[in-house]
């Protein structure tokens, strides 16, 4: 497969040191096993452990996501549903009832993304590229692995391997720029909060009518 393990052992004890980093380790070990014994099984392991990483990589994008709209107040309770995948009903007693509501990973990373660019406009997504039609390959290659109904679904070819490896690349930069985009989101947040708060330790008018209308409205 033409990928080596670091050498360094304190680089590959460091890596699998955090949950993102343990994920993405487990991938590196899964893809070293491939290159030395490029094997059925090897195929079949090294596609469900990309797999997990990618599962675990958008739930920690989802929750980074979640957690800087509503910093932000731009979670609406039924942006903060969907991206819990939760909604509610009410049963013949007058109860209020949650319910789970599964949303497909591909789903899930355009929700994430849309959510994102609300934040951040400036951030310019392609889903139209290879890296995103790889990822929705790799959904369909993990599908038939996991839920297999003929022998011909355990089979997977070193296109398959390449396939899933280009679109865990791809997710990795996507989520890593929109990430990004979300905590200078922020940061532009807390440096116009903190303007706000030096004009008022400064006595500005304005600032101050604008913090007591502020009050007025919350009360």
């Amino acid at each position: 497969m033409g990928l080596r393990m670091p050498d360094n052992n304190s680089t590959s004890d460091e890596l699998s040191s955090t949950f993102l980093g343990m994920l993405t380790h487990d991938v590196l070990v899964a893809f070293e096993r491939l290159d030395i014994n490029d094997s059925q099984t090897s195929r079949r392991d090294f596609i469900r452990t990309l797999f997990a990483a990618v599962e675990g990589l958008v739930w920690h994008f989802r929750e980074h996501v979640r957690s800087s709209a509503a910093d932000l107040d731009e979670l609406s309770p039924l942006l903060a549903m969907a991206m819990t995948e939760s909604s509610y009903s009410v049963n013949d007693r007058g109860e209020v009832v949650e319910q789970q509501r599964y949303i497909s990973l591909l789903s899930m990373i355009r929700l994430i993304t849309n959510t994102v660019q609300k934040l951040s406009p400036e951030l310019a997504v392609d889903f139209s590229n290879a890296g995103w039609s790889d990822l929705k390959q790799t959904v369909t290659i993990r599908n038939r692995v996991t839920h297999p109904k003929t022998l011909s679904d355990l089979s997977i070819s070193s296109k398959d391997t390449k396939t899933a490896w280009n679109a865990l690349i791809w997710l990795l930069d996507h989520v890593t720029l929109a990430l990004d985009a979300t905590n200078a989101a922020q940061l532009d947040h807390l440096q116009t909060f903190r303007g706000f708060v030096e004009q008022l330790k400064a006595g500005d008018p304005t600032a101050i009518a604008l913090y007591r209308a502020t009050l007025i409205e919350l009360d």
